[in-house]
């Protein structure tokens, strides 16, 4: 995922405000700011309670952000990211903000499956397979045939 410090509307280059901050945050936590002054380096401050995520802005203006561990209850309870820039050091007015929501998908993985199976001719058969991932799944057996002339 990456983010960029966009450049300020017409109504933000106007205004008086000669700084301007940009939060990153998970739902409600923040995790990261950039402070942008005139004449200066952006500052940049990463909150210790980021452990779930790898922020990096190596790139001047571009904030990369990277999911570390899998949390499964991210899966049913997706994290919302919001990115959101402000005035005077991020105290004053909000002047752009962005959100979007993350999906996690679990990769389907088959975890029950016999290895061999006998079958009598004509004769009645269970076969048991089971399977994880998310979205739910389900499974579909088919008979490979092939075809000869």
């Amino acid at each position: 995922m990456l983010l960029r410090y966009v450049k300020p509307s017409a109504a933000a280059r106007d205004s008086p405000s000669k700084s301007e901050a940009l939060q990153l945050r998970v739902n409600d936590q923040r995790i990261s700011s950039s402070v942008k002054r005139p004449g200066e380096d952006i500052k940049r401050y990463i909150s210790p309670s980021a452990k779930a995520w790898n922020i990096n802005e190596a790139v001047k203006n571009d904030i990369c952000l990277t999911k570390i561990n899998n949390n499964p209850d991210e899966i049913e309870n997706p994290p919302q990211i919001i990115c959101e820039k402000s005035a005077d050091y991020g105290l004053g007015e909000t002047l752009e903000k962005k959100s979007i929501t993350l999906k996690f998908y679990e990769q389907a993985k088959i975890v029950k499956f016999p290895k061999s199976l006998k079958f009598r001719e004509g004769s009645n058969q269970v076969i048991e397979c089971s399977a994880t991932g998310f979205p739910d799944l389900y499974v579909v057996w088919r008979l490979k045939v092939s075809y000869t002339q």
